[in-house]
């Protein structure tokens, strides 16, 4: 069975003919069509390529530490390059102004960044976090008084508003609490591990 099942791929009329926004929404792998015709794309069409992958990389890394997410992407982009056309898309000079692109280590590249970021958010380790006294003690507020505000948890902790901010991130990057937003307040609930 094909790594892309029943895909429909993006042609080079629907890459040029359909909002950025609707193009990013798209699976990278979508975009595998076009690198495996027989003729390689037009500069024009890797620039647009390229576009599309990097605002999808950067949209997700900018959103809440979704690991899953991260790793398709890093995935698709790997597998978007067929192994034949490597080198050829590594060698792409502009048709314009002769500029040498390397549009497969480009897309590696992507790759890598979010290896990294999965990198990043896998193995920060819980007992790190916790060896900081502080981050502690604000863990065990919440522990004693689930739904806490960040306001009442600052007034007891009695440390500068951002260090506690920072603390209170700790804790939710590393899966320890989460926060609910009622308005324009926050509060505090610890995270149960079954």
């Amino acid at each position: 069975m094909s790594i892309f099942g029943n895909r429909k791929f993006v042609t080079a009329v629907e890459l040029f003919g359909s909002p950025i926004v609707d193009l990013v929404e798209r699976s990278t792998l979508d975009f595998a069509g076009l690198l495996r015709m027989e003729k390689l794309p037009s500069t024009e069409e890797l620039e647009m390529l390229d576009k599309v992958f990097r605002i999808k990389v950067l949209r997700l890394l900018s959103r809440d530490y979704d690991v899953e997410a991260l790793a398709l992407e890093m995935d698709a982009l790997r597998r978007l390059v067929p192994y034949h056309r490597y080198d050829e898309l590594n060698n792409c000079r502009n048709e314009v102004d002769g500029t040498l692109w390397c549009w497969s280590a480009r897309w590696r590249a992507l790759a890598d960044l979010l290896r990294m970021a999965i990198n990043l958010l896998t193995y920060q380790s819980k007992v790190d976090v916790l060896k900081i006294s502080v981050c502690q003690n604000l863990l065990d507020l919440i522990k004693e008084a689930p739904g806490s505000s960040e306001s009442n948890l600052l007034a007891k902790l009695q440390i500068q508003e951002i260090y506690f901010k920072r603390y209170l991130g700790l804790l939710e990057a590393n899966g320890l609490i989460r926060l609910s937003v009622h308005g324009d307040k926050k509060f505090a609930y610890p995270v149960d591990k079954a």
